[in-house]
Formats: structure tokens, sequence, C-alpha cells
């Protein structure tokens, strides 16, 4: 049964690209439909698979299956692991980021151990390709597009775990050479949207990664046994610039369909209030600004040793509020004006939202014992709202659990 590709049922491949291709743009749709149709061509069945799994939590109306939404897919997928594992392939690395993205859905326990078990998968298997993939010279652009389009996708994954969890990133030493997914002119206008999007994600993703590792490099340095030098101080000077720069030529750069004029203004606390263009809008806005805050908040601990030969002086307390204040009014309006499940098909789900969250309120609640704590504290207040309604949303099990304890002592 596991082998069959009659057992895959069409409808399911509709509603992926209808309801989690737009948001996890893996796949090239026109040539993946002309493939699927194509009697000679052979499928991969373990991708294929993990598509209807992540699709049937979606579909309408809901298939009548035993068990959760598209657990019998999944379990399928999971099943055929082993028998695609015998050699790399781009599809197989598809399906693991599509059995992470599906363990967004299913709530039970675990959940922070398998995707990062799946993820190691897929960083050893695309080491494994090693310099054979992208292929230079390739006369197939369509498999260059998605190649690309799978590397960003799980390049993007591994930063969000690896910041959320505090752990070294699975790609250490990323070829930034592999260039973005290109806009494909032979596509339609929808295609092409999502896919340029999404090179703003990949882009962001890549400052998100640069600032990780500078911020990892430093903790190891602050421990009390370390006597930092002079040329030590001036890197962590030089590298923190980098970050920022990279960070603000980001925001100056975006399109106006993604534009968030908020993000643009000086550092005010509460941030300035204005609406979104679309949840993707919201979503980009809201990682931009949890960057901001992972790179800044160190130094309202452990204060930047200033040199004549290089300015760096930041606000970072004021920086890190107006950030924090921004991805609570983000999500705050997102809730308010839109479908609050919109943030579960994007990248990371809802535990992205949880994680941005806790990070904006961790913030809010350092500032209450500052000169205006009554603005911190209302702050904090709708943000452990917001927190208390999306924690239900979360796919983890002990987070909830967790919430409820805290809220009950």
């Amino acid at each position: 049964m596991l082998s069959s590709f009659a057992v895959i049922p069409p409808e399911l491949i509709d509603t992926y690209f209808e309801a989690v291709h737009p948001h996890f743009p893996l796949l090239h749709k026109s040539s993946f439909y002309a493939r699927l149709n194509d009697r000679n061509a052979t499928h991969s069945l373990i991708l294929l698979n993990a598509m209807c799994a992540v699709a049937a939590i979606w579909h309408r109306p809901p298939l009548a299956t035993p068990g959760a939404p598209g657990i019998q897919f999944y379990q399928r997928a999971f099943y055929l692991i082993d028998d695609y594992a015998d050699t790399p392939r781009i599809s197989t690395i598809q399906a693991l980021l599509l059995l992470i993205k599906y363990q967004e859905y299913h709530r039970r326990p675990g959940f922070f151990c398998r995707p990062s078990l799946y993820m190691q998968m897929v960083v050893q298997m695309w080491n494994d390709l090693g310099p054979i993939y992208p292929p230079k010279y390739t006369t197939d652009l369509i498999e260059l597009e998605v190649g690309k389009r799978t590397f960003w996708m799980a390049y993007v994954y591994d930063m969000m775990m690896s910041v959320e969890q505090g752990r070294e990133p699975g790609f250490t030493d990323v070829d930034f050479t592999i260039e973005d997914p290109p806009i494909n002119t032979e596509e339609d206008a929808v295609e092409q949207t999502i896919i340029d999007h999404h090179r703003w994600m990949f882009q962001l993703a890549k400052i998100l990664g640069s600032t990780l590792k500078f911020v990892r490099l430093m903790a190891g340095r602050r421990k009390p046994s370390v006597q930092r030098s002079k040329r030590q101080i001036l890197e962590e000077n030089t590298r923190f610039l980098t970050c920022r720069v990279n960070l603000d030529n980001f925001l100056q750069s975006l399109p106006s369909s993604l534009v968030y004029m908020p993000s643009n203004c000086e550092p005010s606390y509460p941030a300035a209030k204005a609406t979104f263009s679309s949840p993707f809008a919201a979503f980009l806005h809201m990682t931009y600004h949890l960057a901001v805050i992972l790179l800044h908040r160190p130094y309202t601990m452990y204060p930047l040793i200033q040199l004549q030969e290089l300015d760096a002086s930041y606000p970072h307390r004021e920086i890190c509020a107006a950030s924090a204040s921004h991805i609570t009014n983000i999500v705050s309006d997102f809730v308010g004006q839109a479908d609050p499940q919109q943030f579960m098909r994007c990248i990371r789900g809802a535990q992205h939202t949880i994680h941005c969250l806790t990070t904006a309120i961790t913030v809010h609640s350092s500032l209450m014992n500052t000169s205006d704590p009554m603005v911190s504290k209302e702050q904090y207040e709708l943000t452990l709202s917001l927190l208390r309604d999306i924690a239900m949303e979360s796919p983890s099990l002990e987070f909830q659990t967790r919430f409820k304890d805290a809220e009950l002592t």
C-alpha cells in the first residue's frame, strides 16, 4: 500500500497548492503538475505522502479518515524514510521539511524533539549532496530553481529553530553563493509574487543567521575567565555594526508591498501602529524585530566597550523596547483584523509567533522597573493576553501545560 501511487488523492494535491504552497514554496507548481500527469515519470512517494499529510489539515470538507487529519499520510511518509535514505535527493529533503511542517499542526508530546531530528536529517542529506548541488552547468533551469527554493526554506527553518532553542545551527558553514530562487516569468502573477515575497524572507534569514553566529561568539567571550584583547573588542564593534547595517539596509530595501511604516520610525515606547498590507508582511516584520532584539538585548546587560576608532554607540534598551512593542502591536492587530490561523500557515507556524511574543514579553518585563513602569506594564499585560490566546494554538502540549501552570502560580 505504501508503494502505491494510486492511494494519493488528487484533491489533496490541489489543496496543497491552494493552502500550503503560498506560505511554503518548495515546489515549482506547473512543472510538478506536468510530471504528476506524465504516466512515464517516476514519483517520490515520500514527498507525495508528506504533501498530502499537510494538505489534509486544510482540506474542506475534511477527509473521512480515522485519526487526526493527515495522520495516515504522515505515517506512510515516515515509514518510507528508510527506503528513501539510500541516496540524497532534493525530493526527500522536501518531504522531510513537510514532515516538520506537519508537526506544527498535529498537537502531541515531543514537538521540539521530532522537528530537530528531521532537521538533522535535512542538514546531513544536503551536506551529502555536497558540491554536486546545485549543479553549475545544468540545462534544467526548473531543477536548479527548485533546489534553491529547497535550500533556502531549509535554512530559514534551521535558523528559526536554532534561535528559539538556543542551539548552534545545523547549517554552520553556509555557501552563500547559492543564489536566491529567481522569479520565473513563465509562471503566473500569483506564483511570481509568492516567490518574490519569500526572497525577502530568505534575505532576512541570512541576516538572522549571521546575527546568531555573532551573538553566540560574543556570549562565549563574556565568561569571567576570558580576558578580551583590543583586537577582539574591535572585532566585536565591527561585527556588531555589520549586523546592524545589514538590518537597516534590509528594511530600507523592502518593496512597497512589504513596507510596515512603524518599523522605519525612530524608536519609541510604545511603538507606533499601522495596518499591514498582508499576513506575510506582518510575519516578515515580526521576524525582523526578533532579529533586532537578538542583536541588541545582550548590550542592555553587557555594554559594548567603545573604541575611538569606531563609533558603535546605540540606545540598545530603547531599541529593544521599541521592537518588543512592534511585535506586540503586529500580533495584536493581526489577531484583531485577520484569521489568527494565518500565522499557522507561515514558516514554523504558531510556534514562531509564540517565540516572538515570549521574546517581547521578556523585554516588557525587564522595563517594568524603569522610569515609566505604567507603559511597560500595559505592554506586558497586552502581550500576556495574546500569549494566552495563541498558546492554545501551540503544537507543543508541554508548552500549553507549563503556560497554564505559570498562570496558576
